[in-house]
């Protein structure tokens, strides 16, 4: 794609994970280059139990994939800090209201 104006271009990219599930662009497939944050499933190697997504203070989160793991704080809540599974050195700082809100 040729830059836009003052060399502005996306940097998208289409990404596969075998540990994803079925997104916008089929199993395991996603887009790359935009960054979010989604509920998603805990693990039995994380957190001793498998489960799936609630949409309640049992869920956990991912940045873009990976696991969030709490380094402070309460899972969901209000000034709870994250880091990612395999590290990435981000932190996540969760602000405001109860993410079951």
């Amino acid at each position: 794609m040729p830059p836009g104006i003052s060399g502005m271009k996306p940097e998208l990219s289409i990404n596969y994970n075998s540990n994803s599930g079925n997104g916008l662009l089929g199993v395991g497939f996603g887009l790359g280059g935009l960054s979010a944050i989604h509920r998603c499933s805990k693990t039995i190697a994380i957190d001793g139990v498998k489960g799936g997504v609630n949409y309640d203070d049992n869920d956990r989160y991912c940045l873009d994939g990976q696991r969030l793991i709490a380094i402070s704080g309460q899972d969901g809540k209000s000034g709870s800090e994250y880091r990612t599974e395999i590290e990435t050195f981000s932190r996540v700082k969760f602000t405001g209201q109860s993410l079951d809100s």
